[in-house]
């Protein structure tokens, strides 16, 4: 696989940008991440306070570094965070999605936008196939999965990142495999 970098332009379908974490979003994500829905969800810091972001924003540059990982945010008309969204396990064969929604931007379609630039992104590095690995409770995230054009494959797996949480996800794909 090319190199994991952030793509310059970033990705944008002119409704939502992906754009690099910097150190000026840490108020805004710490806000978002106060949210009990992320906290219920993904695998942060409860309480989440500046220094955790500061320790994302080290580990994101060495997992890119590495060729593991591409955490990027999801910015909306107007430059504001909406939400996050990252290319995990880009080191294998079968990377996976994860994303994340400011409890301000749920159900305005800025995730699902999200996630179809990161799929197209992460096809056009060469890659076949592209996951979603979503708890089996998440009925959000599963809506987003869909709406985003992934199928379920009926598989129940265990996620691969420490971000996870629980231990049965649902395996969604793209391209579909029917």
């Amino acid at each position: 696989m090319p190199p994991l970098t952030p793509p310059d332009p970033p990705l944008s379908d002119g409704v939502v940008t992906l754009r690099p974490h910097a150190p000026e979003d840490r108020e805004t994500v710490v806000a978002a991440f106060a949210d009990r829905d992320i906290a219920r969800w993904i695998r942060v810091p409860d309480p989440y306070g500046p220094a955790d972001y500061d320790a994302f924003l080290a580990r994101s540059r060495s997992e890119l570094e590495a060729g593991r990982s591409l955490n990027l945010l999801i910015v909306a008309a107007g430059e504001r965070v909406v939400g996050g969204v990252g290319l995990h396990e880009a080191h294998g064969e079968r990377p996976d999605i994860g994303y994340w929604s400011a409890p301000h931007a749920r159900g305005r379609g800025y995730v699902t936008r999200a996630v179809r630039l990161m799929r197209d992104h992460a096809l056009a590095l060469g890659y076949a196939h592209v996951d979603l690995l979503i708890h089996a409770d998440n009925a959000q995230s599963q809506r987003v999965a869909r709406a985003a054009g992934f199928e379920r494959t009926g598989e129940l797996t265990t996620c691969p990142r420490d971000a996870c949480r629980g231990a049965e996800y649902l395996r969604f794909t793209w391209p579909p495999e029917g």
